[in-house]
């Protein structure tokens, strides 16, 4: 584990959205590295009711100990900020308010002269995921590389699904229905639907001109693996750059060791490839199996 002098500092930040709403996260810089020159990560948080805090992050502290900034906004529909905040999104998670967010929140630091402009990725697990596509589709000018973890392709199919047919379904006390319908997220109002599939990244895949690493669970019963294979397969068939790695009988994040170390190895690999810096360490024995 490196010692604590070698972790990157964790700055509370806030910045103003286009429409004028303040919003928070943090920015995590790297001990002895040239913020203005060293390349920036859009690090984006699941749920979409979660957020970061400010204590310690393990992904986080791993890209910046790569050399990476790393960017971590909780856009409004975070938690943690108070209830205005959270509901603040009115249902726009497709490509619309909440996205504009975390692209705002990018081009403000790089306006800071924080991160190189010509190196800047995108990563998330979850709904984070899901952000990360739709920022290789549709900001593809300033998001040159993405790393997905178990990202749903289309956010409306992806909360109809979870509804009927994941873990977190149709509890009997019906609290995932309320609470989706509370965001505006009822993917059961044809309204609904229809907007977050016509933003989604499966929808726009022809726009899709980046570099993208998927990870998944291949028993996954929050996000569905066919929904992750079928946006791969279009991907595919389309010509673009996209590599999916699927832990078999993994669920929605990896828990056991080597699993978890493919992920970040994944990452790391991925990201040094389009965004530079120094080549990963080769992968042990175990890690070459897996792989």
């Amino acid at each position: 584990e490196p010692k604590e002098s070698q972790l990157a500092r964790k700055i509370a930040i806030d910045y103003l959205a286009s429409d004028g709403m303040r919003v928070r996260g943090f920015l995590l810089l790297p001990p002895g590295v040239d913020a203005a020159r060293a390349p920036l990560i859009a690090h984006v948080h699941g749920g979409p009711i979660n957020h970061f805090s400010a204590g310690y992050d393990g992904v986080a502290q791993f890209l910046a100990n790569r050399g990476h900034v790393v960017f971590q906004t909780n856009f409004r529909g975070s938690g943690g900020h108070g209830r205005d905040y959270t509901f603040a999104a009115h249902g726009d998670f497709g490509n619309g308010r909440v996205q504009r967010d975390i692209v705002e929140g990018v081009r403000w630091l790089l306006a800071q002269g924080i991160g190189d402009r010509d190196r800047v990725g995108i990563v998330g697990h979850s709904f984070g995921g899901y952000s990360t596509l739709l920022g290789l589709t549709f900001q593809p000018e300033l998001f040159k590389v993405g790393v997905a973890g178990s990202p749903p392709a289309d956010l409306g199919y992806a909360m109809r699904w979870l509804i009927d047919a994941g873990d977190q379904g149709d509890l009997p006390d019906r609290s995932l229905k309320h609470m989706l319908a509370a965001l505006s997220l009822d993917s059961s109002d044809p309204v609904t639907y229809a907007r977050l599939h016509s933003q989604s990244p499966m929808a726009n895949a022809s726009r899709m001109q980046r570099p993208l690493l998927m990870i998944a669970g291949g028993a996954d019963r929050t996000v569905a693996i066919r929904e992750v294979v079928n946006y791969t397969a279009t991907l595919k068939t389309l010509h673009r750059q996209v590599t999916l790695l699927v832990e078999p009988n993994g669920g929605h994040s990896p828990v056991t060791p080597v699993p978890r170390e493919a992920y970040l190895f994944a990452m790391e690999t991925m990201l040094q490839k389009h965004l530079g810096g120094p080549a990963p360490e080769l992968p042990g024995q175990r890690l070459r199996a897996y792989l």
